[in-house]
């Protein structure tokens, strides 16, 4: 190939020639134009100059014939297309870039390791290709940022604007004084940079400035501000206050030129004048002080203690605290000791306190000149002179004591106790009313009380009260009891000797008390409840039987089983002697409610009591299983529909049974209601709403032989129209558009509505509104006995987490019937949901 034709693009026109394109040359003889004058045939390949058989030109590369030896042949010269103008195969290496598959190809010259080369897959160098060219920094053979080479070949660093893993930011530029200075870390106070506009300082040495007291402190950096206050120096010893604390040269021994404390020659404390070096003066600098109490020589004249009273620590006489003169120890204030510090003397018979031990001669027989007991001529203790010898007197100089009261012959007359009502430790009859007994004299020769020996079993309550439930006469004494109970009877009080007896009735009973017989004015205490003697006082008598002493009578008609305590007691303080306790029991007469006809009237809600025992059996009940039971009977009216409750739930065990009837005495035939066995036992309770009418209530027993005594419970309710309320659960209604007819203590003051419980016994219920239903400012109350009843407790906003005006209540109801009112604050009302618990 000749010149540059090699980079020329052939056109092929007609089949038999091949003309350069203007591009390949414009012969205008420049450096790289192809030349002008070749023709076409110089610019094929040779042939082997052989001609073809058939008389046609020899083949030859670039006519577009491929033949043997050739790999290719398009018929033209141009090496940049997958047929070199060599007829053979484009590839990677000969020298031609192939169009539209390589970049590059300068052949041998392709290398992989030289910079800016054809690389050997005919691509061009470029950035990441492993080999460091002319226009790059860096080639790690990868585009990877953050590993040192940046993706445009360039090494990474701070301040190329590209953060790294170990960079914090990266701003492309590393000025110390922006918010990412040049060590790619954020600017933060105490990095050692200002950060302009941020901070005033940042690690700057401190400034000098004038402290509060006129020295030359510093300001420092602190939070990279600079301090308002000026830090003061360090003190030094020149008798200037340097660290403005008041104190001139402070942390020194003493302050410059000062009097101060210093060591005297004596090695006592003197004072002088502090040296140069802030050091107290010694030697003569340094003045001795005057002379103090401390057993040493202060003020260095070579004596300790001088002027004072006595020297500290040594022994000196002194006077005791009972004035005699003992020894003792200088007192650390140089003075002489005194009291408990003066030791005394031991004692001597000189009448006086020497030892201070409050006896005076107590190492003698006795104090000298004193009167000292002796013995008499009878051998009684008498009194007498202490000699100067500090001796006893003998028995003739013994004068003998008054007569005491001791069963001995004190005043040597021959006679004992002569002088007393009677001689100590004799006995003596006596008598107390009606009761006769032995006196004893006391210790101090008075006459004792009248004793009558051991007390009655009966005396007090314990195993040995007697029991007086079969009736009949009991006698005894009270002369031996005690006064055990101090009752009142009136005005009466019996404060005397007491005996005490049991009572035990098995149903109701007329019981008759008396105490004709006794000797004394005796009283009579009923009592019952309780352990003896009772905790109720229900009869008591002094002198309603007569007699003289007057006797007591207690008549009790009805008594209710049970046991009884009587206390048999005396009127007054005295009132002792034989008893006679007369004890008469009956059953009660049939009660007046025994029939319908005269049945017992219920007007109003109450509470009866009353018994069955003496009842006959006139009524079969309608819902016990036996018959046969004694019964009584009460009657109520009412005038319009209401709640009824009834029940005999009262703490008696015996089987009762409630029948409601209506119609016409002596047997009204319609049953309006009946109960046997309720509230888990064997009593009875009923409850409903009536109509307007006359009912009959018959107390019944649930079988032959089931009767005594009974409470009855009756209540009523003209709140007909309220909801029953049978167990816990939600209970959903509307107060819109409902009547106001009752104002409560909680503000309830809009459309209400009523619900009731009817409960065997107190129990603590829980009523609230608080939930999502309710959509209204809801008001609770609980009433017993009616809707209008006593009000238990209310409730207007409670601390509901919904809403505050919600209503929520907690109380205890109690037995019978119980209501509960939803009503609303001042004029609310709406939709609620009522939740029940407790029941």
């Amino acid at each position: 190939m000749v010149g540059s034709t090699v980079r020329c693009r052939w056109l092929v026109g007609a089949c038999s020639a091949l003309l350069w394109t203007a591009a390949c040359g414009d012969g205008d003889g420049e450096p790289g134009d192809g030349d002008a004058e070749l023709d076409v045939e110089e610019a094929l390949p040779e042939s082997d100059g052989e001609a073809r058989e058939d008389g046609d030109a020899a083949p030859r590369c670039g006519d577009g014939t491929r033949d043997p030896g050739e790999e290719c042949d398009d018929g033209d010269a141009y090496d940049q297309d997958d047929c070199l103008s060599t007829c053979r195969a484009a590839s990677c290496g000969d020298g031609f870039a192939w169009d539209g598959h390589e970049a590059c190809d300068d052949g041998e010259e392709n290398s992989d390791s030289r910079p800016d080369a054809c690389r050997t897959s005919c691509v061009e160098a470029s950035c990441g290709d492993g080999v460091l060219d002319g226009d790059e920094g860096c080639d790690d053979g990868n585009l990877l940022a953050g590993d040192g080479c940046s993706p445009a070949c360039r090494p990474e660093g701070c301040g190329d604007g590209v953060v790294a893993a170990t960079e914090e930011c990266d701003d492309g530029n590393t000025d110390d004084g922006d918010d990412c200075p040049g060590t790619c870390r954020n600017a933060r106070c105490g990095d050692g940079f200002l950060y302009r506009g941020h901070e005033a300082c940042d690690g700057e040495a401190p400034l000098p400035c004038f402290t509060s007291c006129g020295t030359t402190g510093a300001r420092s950096c602190t939070d990279c501000a600079w301090e308002t206050s000026c830090t003061p120096p360090e003190e030094a010893c020149n008798g200037v206050d340097e660290d403005c604390d008041a104190e001139v040269d402070d942390g020194y021994a003493c302050a410059l030129g000062r009097t101060t404390p210093c060591v005297t020659d004596c090695l006592s404390t003197g004072s002088g004048a502090c040296t140069a070096a802030c050091l107290p003066p010694s030697g003569a600098a340094c003045l001795p002080p005057a002379e103090a109490c401390n057993g040493a020589d202060d003020d260095c004249d070579g004596a300790a203690d001088d002027g004072l009273p006595c020297v500290r620590g040594a022994g000196v006489p002194c006077t005791t605290s009972c004035g005699s003169t003992g020894a003792g120890t200088c007192t650390d204030a140089c003075t002489v000791p005194s009291g408990a510090a003066c030791a005394p003397p031991a004692e001597s018979c000189d009448g006086v306190d020497d030892d201070c031990d409050g006896l005076a001669d107590e190492t003698f027989a006795c104090v000298r000149g004193t009167s000292v007991a002796c013995t008499t001529t009878c051998g009684t203790a008498g009194s007498g002179p202490c000699s100067d010898a500090c001796g006893l007197p003998d028995s003739a100089t013994c004068a003998p004591p008054a007569e005491a009261c001791n069963a001995a012959d004190d005043d040597c007359d021959g006679a004992t106790d002569e002088t007393f009502a009677c001689v100590a430790g004799t006995t003596a009859p006596c008598t107390v009313g009606a009761c006769t007994g032995t006196q004893t004299c006391s210790a101090s020769c008075t006459a004792g009380a009248c004793a009558f020996g051991m007390p009655p079993s009966n005396d007090a309550c314990g195993t040995g009260v007697i029991d007086v439930s079969a009736g009949g006469v009991f006698v005894g004494s009270s002369c031996a009891a005690n006064n055990d109970y101090g009752y009142t009877c009136g005005l009466v009080f019996g404060g005397s000797p007491d005996v005490v007896f049991r009572l035990d009735l098995p149903g109701t009973r007329d019981v008759i008390l008396d105490t004709v017989g006794s000797s004394f004015d005796a009283m009579l205490f009923l009592r019952s409840g309780g352990a003896c003697p009772g905790t109720s006082a229900d009869r008591c008598d002094d002198n309603s039987a007569g007699g003289s002493p007057g006797q007591a009578r207690v008549q009790w008609s009805g008594a209710p089983a049970g046991t009884h305590w009587i206390v048999l007691d005396g009127a007054g303080a005295g009132g002792r002697g034989n008893w006679v306790l007369n004890v008469s029991i009956n059953l009660p007469p049939p009660p007046t409610n025994d029939s319908c006809a005269g049945a017992s009237l219920l007007s109003s809600s109450t509470r009866r009591t009353g018994s069955t025992e003496r009842a006959t059996d006139d009524h079969a009940s309608s819902c016990a299983s036996g018959t046969g039971a004694a019964d009584v009977w009460y009657t109520f009216t009412l005038t319009s529909r209401q709640i009824v409750y009834l029940d005999t739930v009262d703490g008696n065990a015996w089987n009762s049974a409630i029948d409601l009837l209506q119609g016409s005495c002596p047997a009204p035939a319609t049953v309006a209601g009946c109960s046997d066995d309720a509230c888990g036992g064997s009593r009875s309770q009923w409850f409903g709403v009536l109509d307007a009418g006359t009912y009959y209530v018959v107390v019944d027993g649930a079988a032959a032989g089931q009767q005594g005594d009974f409470a009855l419970t009756f209540q009523r309710s003209s709140c007909a129209t309220a909801t029953r309320i049978t167990s816990d659960g939600d209970y959903d209604g509307s107060t819109v558009g409902l009547p106001d007819e009752d104002w409560g203590s909680c503000g309830g003051s809009a459309g209400e509505t009523e619900y009731w419980m009817a409960l065997c016994g107190s129990r603590t219920v829980t009523a609230t509104t608080c939930n999502a239903v309710t959509n209204y400012d809801s008001v609770l109350y609980f009433r017993s006995g009616s809707c209008l009843g006593t009000q238990l407790a209310c409730n207007n906003d409670s601390t509901c987490a919904l809403s505050s005006r919600r209503a929520e209540l907690t109380t205890t109801l109690v037995q019978g019937l119980n209501f509960l009112r939803v009503d609303g604050y001042s004029g609310s009302t709406g939709s609620y949901r009522l939740t029940i618990s407790g029941l």
